[in-house]
Order: structure tokens, then C-alpha cells, then sequence
């Protein structure tokens, strides 16, 4: 077996080349035997996986640039009607926009001035018809949020980072609001934060928040603020080295891979460790590459696949990097030798839900196979 050095691999071009077919489930941190993983998911991670050589991957970028977050479309009516001077509960509506939400169905915003100049207003408002009570109702648009998030690994290094837009809209519960995040109704509002007619009728809120990969693939909230993995107990693997290679970003080695035989055979790898430069060596115990979806449920989810890989040290401590580079480098080697590192390390690829709260807090779920 020829190792070639393991390179970045271009966010674009690859990740959606890829499908991994592992079940949907979490994964239990149990105790290490001589092959780490060997007890989990039984599926291999190259499986169903096609991918260029990694001679010819555009090395750019794999940590540092914003993914291109795909969002699910829908067609939207938008039509304007103005309506100055038309009588409101609370003031005088200046301007009139309707909308359709795929959840909600049509409504209207209203723009009302409530001082009694109608070249301002200072209040936003939506009206929706409610088929419960058989009238339109109103409520108040309360903000426009900006998510911004950054995800760190164990080792404090950077990972991906995204963003999105939601208007919050009144629905009761301070702490619940209802949310839209089409484009039309997020750029409609985000208009009006700056109109020289807002009269502090509206504004916007910006979240930022980091996240750090888990040991189950998922996302989770508050990323830690030192690194965990500098100081790992060095992880002493028994058995034959059979050889090693380079991770490389933009050809600059940034790490080491070594393959092992824990039975000393030079036809089969049951062991693959990674040490990063200046830190210990570790144990790879799983790969994920899952497709994180935020707010499934809304008008237009958000969501990105990307690589995680799980570590542990030598006191079977486990650490997690959002590592796409290893992930997906790993996979394509895997395919290219099936026979001699087919069972070296497992993995899979899930599609996870994240619901959000209206200040911005995670909570993944795992979307099961029926």
C-alpha cells in the first residue's frame, strides 16, 4: 500500500460528491479495545463514496472560508399596495406588503404611525388570518435577528463559520416567537431597520455564538475557550507500523497519519492514529460526515456537510476537531485500498436537525431511519 499525503479537499467541489450510507443513531462512548472501533457502526466510510485524487483537490480554504450554505427555495408572492391614510386599531397604516410563508400561508405587514405624523411609523405589524377564531389577527413584528456562528474543535482551532436571518414575530410567548426567514420578508425588514421613516418601530439583534463538534457527530452550544488537546496523554498503539503520510493544506504538512496492524500482518490495518504538529499522538476512533440542517421546519432551512473526527488519548479521553481535510482525505484512501484499510475505521453520515431558540441556542436532533 502507497500512502500518499492526505490534502484539503475543496468545500464545494467534494462535499456534495459525497454519501455515506451509516445508520442514524448516537454512539455511545465506550471503552477502547484493539480496534477502536470495531464494536460500532458496521459500515464502512468509504462506502457508496466517490472522490477525485487527492493530487488534484484545490487545498484552499478548507478552514478558513464561509460555506456556501444551501438553502431550500420556495416561490413567493409579493405583491405592494399602498394604502395611506386606511384606518388601524392603533394608528394609521402608511404601508401595506403582503407576503406568503409556506408554514403560515398569505399575510400582510403593516407599517402604522401611532403619533399622528404619517411620514413615519412606529409600529410593524402583521396581520394573518387565523381559521380557528375565523378573523385576521394581528401581531406585532418584534425584531430581525442575525445568527452568527463559529465553530471551534477541542485544539481551539477554527472551523466553519455561517450565518442567517430570521424576523421575529409576536406570537404570544416572549420567548417563543414565531419565526420567517424567506428571503422576501428578511429583506423587506431589514430594509426598514433603515428607513428614515423608522421611528425605533423596529431593529436588529445580532447573536454570535460558537459551537464545538461532539463525540455523536452533532453540533453542541458553547465551544470551550482552551485547548483540551495540547496537553492528551500520548496514545501508545500496540502492534506493527506499517506506514505513514502527510496531511497537508496548500502542501504545508500539518500533521501525521500512521497505519498499524495490531495483529502485525503487512496486509491489513486495523488501527489509524493522527498527530498534529506539536501535539501528541492519538487514536482515531470515528469519522462523521453529516449534514447539519438549521431550522428544518422553517419556510428556508439552512444547512452544510462537513467532517468530524474523534480522537482519544492514552487515558481513553476523547477529542473532537472539525477536521473536513482527514475526514474526507481518509474516505478516498479507504476506497483506493479496500483490502488492506477497509476495516482500519468506520463512520457515518447522518442528517441532524438543529432546532434554534430565538437567542440563538442549538439542540440537535438526529433525523432517525424509519
Amino acid at each position: 500500500m502507497t500512502i500518499r499525503p492526505v490534502s484539503s479537499v475543496s468545500l464545494v467541489k467534494t462535499y456534495n460528491q459525497l454519501n455515506f450510507e451509516g445508520k442514524k443513531k448516537k454512539h455511545s462512548n465506550s471503552g477502547h479495545s484493539s480496534n477502536p472501533v470495531s464494536n460500532r457502526l458496521a459500515v464502512p466510510l468509504a462506502a457508496a463514496l466517490t472522490m477525485a485524487p487527492l493530487n488534484v483537490m484545490d487545498a484552499k480554504g478548507t478552514h478558513t472560508d464561509d460555506f456556501s450554505i444551501n438553502k431550500n427555495t420556495i416561490e413567493l408572492v409579493d405583491d405592494v399596495n399602498s394604502v395611506n391614510e386606511a384606518a388601524d386599531e392603533k394608528g394609521v397604516v402608511i404601508e401595506s406588503k403582503n407576503f406568503v410563508s409556506k408554514n403560515y400561508g398569505p399575510y400582510k405587514i403593516n407599517l402604522i404611525s401611532t403619533d399622528g405624523d404619517a411620514s413615519t411609523f412606529e409600529k410593524v405589524v402583521q396581520l394573518l388570518y387565523n381559521e380557528y377564531v375565523e378573523k385576521e389577527l394581528s401581531h406585532d413584528v418584534l425584531e430581525l435577528a442575525q445568527y452568527n456562528y463559529q465553530v471551534i474543535s477541542d485544539d481551539q482551532s477554527k472551523g466553519s463559520n455561517f450565518g442567517f436571518k430570521q424576523v421575529h414575530v409576536d406570537s404570544g410567548m416572549k420567548s417563543l416567537p414565531t419565526d420567517y426567514n424567506q428571503d422576501d420578508i428578511v429583506n423587506y425588514i431589514e430594509k426598514l431597520i433603515d428607513d428614515p421613516r423608522n421611528n425605533n418601530a423596529i431593529k436588529k439583534v445580532t447573536h454570535n455564538r460558537t459551537i464545538r463538534p461532539s463525540t455523536d457527530g452533532t453540533f453542541q452550544n458553547v465551544a470551550g475557550k482552551e485547548d483540551i488537546m495540547k496537553n492528551a496523554v500520548p496514545y501508545k498503539p500496540q502492534g506493527k507500523l506499517i506506514e505513514s503520510g502527510d496531511v497537508e493544506i496548500d502542501g504545508v504538512p500539518v500533521g501525521k497519519l500512521r497505519y498499524y496492524s495490531t495483529h502485525g500482518s503487512d496486509k491489513d490495518v486495523e488501527l489509524i492514529t493522527y498527530q498534529k504538529n506539536g501535539y501528541p499522538e492519538l487514536g482515531i476512533q470515528w469519522l462523521y460526515a453529516n449534514n447539519h440542517v438549521f431550522n428544518p421546519y422553517s419556510d428556508k432551512p439552512s444547512s452544510f456537510q462537513t467532517g468530524t473526527i474523534v480522537l482519544f488519548d492514552g487515558n481513553n479521553k476523547r477529542y473532537c476537531l472539525e477536521d473536513p481535510t482527514i475526514v474526507f482525505g481518509l474516505a478516498d484512501l479507504m476506497k483506493k485500498n479496500p483490502d488492506v484499510l477497509g476495516k482500519a475505521v468506520l463512520g457515518s453520515s447522518d442528517t441532524v436537525n438543529y432546532l434554534l431558540t430565538n437567542i440563538g441556542v442549538i439542540s440537535p436532533v438526529h433525523d432517525e431511519e424509519k
